[in-house]
Parts: structure tokens; sequence; C-alpha cells
């Protein structure tokens, strides 16, 4: 019942598809690792878990936790907001270093 909430609520306030709140797919985790040309072997690597795993996150298969969405953000020296889709500012001057 508490998922088909979140799931309206997600779905009819705001800019998201429907595939995109059923599965959370965030397709600039995709852009990301590959503007910065690492495969998923070398992003799993980052986050300590599996590629097939990295891999679920990327494809929308597996929600990604939100601490590896904060690992990913600082390593790409970008924001959670940009790899969420809410912003369209890649680049946070606040992030830190690699």
């Amino acid at each position: 019942y508490y998922r088909l909430i979140v799931f309206s609520i997600l779905y009819f306030d705001s800019t998201y598809t429907i595939l995109e709140v059923k599965y959370m797919y965030y397709p600039r985790l995709k852009d990301l690792r590959e503007d910065n040309d690492l495969v998923q072997k070398e992003v799993a690597n980052i986050l300590g878990i599996d590629q097939r795993v990295y891999s679920n996150y990327e494809t929308g298969k597996r929600e990604i936790p939100t601490r590896f969405i904060v690992i990913l953000a600082k390593y790409y020296k970008t924001s959670t907001d940009y790899i969420l889709g809410l912003t369209d500012t890649i680049h946070n001057g606040d992030c830190s270093s690699k």
C-alpha cells in the first residue's frame, strides 16, 4: 500500500515518466560513466560492489542506495540532484575532488 502511494505521488507530482518511477531509472548514471571513459566494473569497484549489481542500478532493475549516489556525485564532481535528474547543471562548484 505504501509503495503504491509513493508511486502515485512520484508519478503524478513530477516530471518522471511511469517507467522511471516504477524502476527509479537514472539514465545519468550511464551517461556519467561513459563520459568518464569507465566501464561498469570500474564503477562497481569504486562502490565496492559486484559489476552485476551496478548493472542492475544502471538499468533500473534495482534501486540504487542513497549512499552510492553520494559517492558517485563526489567521484564525478557533480551533485546528487544532477544524478537524480532534478537539475541540468552538471558540475557543482562545492564538490570535493576524487
